[in-house]
């Protein structure tokens, strides 16, 4: 999907929840050709990751107070998804079985953000769009994140509180009995989607796949096992490009297109 304007539903944001920022940062670095900058103690050494000029990621150090805020954190990537009105999304989300960690907060860069867990327990951010926000993903640029899919345990009560929440219209073309992939649309395009793990053996339910576009996956691959991340998956030739799963030095799992 090509740089637009931020539209609800769609994703705003991508960060990661990290144990080990030291190994984790020359990671990303190698492996997507970030520039990273940590924030500083203000900010809880919160580090934005840049391609060129343009912001394309966070890295958030999990603390043992952090921790305790939200239980069961784990290394993961997770996606802020955008609303016209985040008090009112917030609302909707409690009165569907989230569990609110963080109510809406106003940002260093004056944006609105709430941190809930979806019903299964899915970590999520919630961003009131600003005026003149464009959406997160561009597809194109090389380290640049390209897609997004959550992974669900619980397939029927995800898509219920998604739809009601965020306002997603999931459309059933890649839907069968034995394989549940539905995308949510903008203007006919698909902007992210919501797929049943427990019809996938190979796929570990309750979290996001974010893509992130290489211009060459074994290349890309070779260098993430040379920082010391692993394949999590055999490198496959798809009709949605050239795909490896790859799982970072602390354990995050992402994927690679080319």
């Amino acid at each position: 999907m090509s740089t637009s304007a931020l539209r609800p539903g769609a994703v705003a944001w991508i960060d990661i929840s990290t144990t080990d920022i030291e190994a984790v940062r020359p990671f990303y670095e190698s492996v997507l050709g970030w520039r990273i900058e940590d924030g500083g103690e203000e900010s809880g050494h919160y580090h934005l990751a840049h391609v060129g000029d343009r912001l394309v990621a966070g890295l958030m150090p999990v603390t043992p107070e952090s921790a305790a805020m939200v239980p069961g954190t784990r290394d993961a990537w997770i996606v802020s998804l955008g609303v016209t009105d985040l008090e009112a999304a917030v609302a909707r989300a409690r009165a569907e079985g989230a569990t609110i960690h963080h109510e809406p907060m106003t940002l260093p860069d004056g944006g609105l953000f709430a941190f809930v867990s979806d019903p299964s327990g899915v970590d999520l951010g919630l961003m009131q769009i600003a005026e003149g926000a464009e959406q997160t993903f561009d597809g194109e640029t090389v380290g640049s994140p390209a897609w997004a899919e959550l992974w669900s345990d619980d397939y029927a009560r995800a898509r219920e509180f998604y739809t009601r929440v965020v306002g997603w219209e999931l459309n059933d073309d890649m839907v069968s009995d034995s394989f549940r992939y539905a995308r949510h649309m903008i203007d006919g395009e698909p902007a992210i989607a919501l797929a049943d793990a427990t019809l996938e053996e190979s796929v570990e339910g309750g979290r996001w796949h974010v893509y992130f576009k290489v211009d060459d996956v074994d290349a890309a691959l070779a260098r993430a096992e040379a920082a010391g991340g692993r394949a999590a998956s055999a490198v496959d030739d798809t009709p949605f490009g050239r795909l490896v799963t790859v799982t970072d030095p602390a354990g995050a799992v992402f994927r690679l297109v080319q």
